[in-house]
């Protein structure tokens, strides 16, 4: 069968797209459907290109542990990755975190570090804890942060 594929890799991207039917004629409505991502998000995207280009620049190695910080769709994308690729993943989380992706990230073998306002030493949104947070568990424990946020290998 063509359409096999053997590896969760494979199956991100190339998204079907539908065109919407509307009632002006000179309107062009498309969708782009994502949830069609072996995830169900276009965070998969995020997940594997942050992961190849670590592996690619060598900074990302078999048997090593990712920290990072997200509770939603790109950690459950990480964890996903992770698995299949043979890496520890340790999703760095809050209070806020949905139960259906902090169970997603559980079931695929990944990790959850919660934070609260009181980890925070300098103060700040609960965003800024899970980060820092993410880059030292990194530094103590000989992982890597691939830090989504401000990595110019995320894509969108």
């Amino acid at each position: 069968m063509d359409n096999v594929k053997d590896n969760l890799r494979d199956l991100i991207g190339n998204t079907p797209m539908l065109e919407v039917k509307t009632v002006r004629p000179d309107w062009k409505i498309y969708l782009k459907l994502e949830y069609f991502n072996p995830g169900g998000s276009f965070k998969d995207r995020t997940a594997r290109a942050l992961i190849e280009a670590a592996e690619n620049s060598g900074k990302l190695k078999k048997g090593m542990t990712i920290y990072e910080s997200s509770s939603g769709n790109t950690a459950k994308a990480l964890a996903m990755l992770s698995a299949e690729r043979g890496y520890e993943f340790v999703a760095i989380v809050d209070k806020h975190a949905p139960a259906d992706k902090l169970n997603s990230i559980l079931a695929y073998g990944g990790k959850l570090h919660f934070c609260t306002e009181k980890e925070d030493e300098k103060g700040g949104h609960l965003v800024d804890v899970r980060r820092r947070t993410a880059k030292k568990l990194a530094e103590e424990n000989n992982g890597i942060n691939l830090d989504q946020y401000d990595n110019p290998n995320t894509q969108h």
